[in-house]
């Protein structure tokens, strides 16, 4: 879920989607996210959903910088965090998902190569 204004669904839990498969990204500048327009906002800690940063950063795999998406409009435009983080999570690679935290540094080639896709999240 990118820039969403919200929706019906209280929380993750409520969605269709296999147990630690929910995604939420949300630009600063986005005018959207947190107006809760169409209800629950699922950015918020309380919906559960997982959080990936779309903020730009270096890419911990590639070495590649990585622009921030901005307003509501970038989540997908090439060459941002976002987009990359969307394309992971779409070939079920999940563990290499940027959130942001300290951790993304470990996110990197070495762990690209030896792990499996995400079977632990199903």
């Amino acid at each position: 879920m990118i820039g969403s204004p919200g929706g019906a669904a209280s929380s993750a839990a409520d969605l269709a989607v296999p147990k630690g498969k929910v995604w939420v990204g949300e630009a600063a500048w986005d005018p959207v996210v947190h107006t809760g327009f169409f209800g629950t906002d699922p950015g918020s800690p309380a919906f559960g959903a997982k959080t990936m940063s779309v903020a730009g950063n270096v890419d911990p795999v590639t070495g590649a910088a990585l622009s921030a998406s901005v307003g509501h409009d970038w989540y997908l435009e090439p060459g941002t965090e976002s987009l990359r983080n969307l394309s992971l999570i779409g070939i079920d690679r999940g563990s290499l998902v940027t959130d942001g935290s300290a951790d993304d540094a470990e996110k990197n080639l070495a762990m690209a190569r030896g792990s499996s896709p995400d079977s632990a999240e199903r």
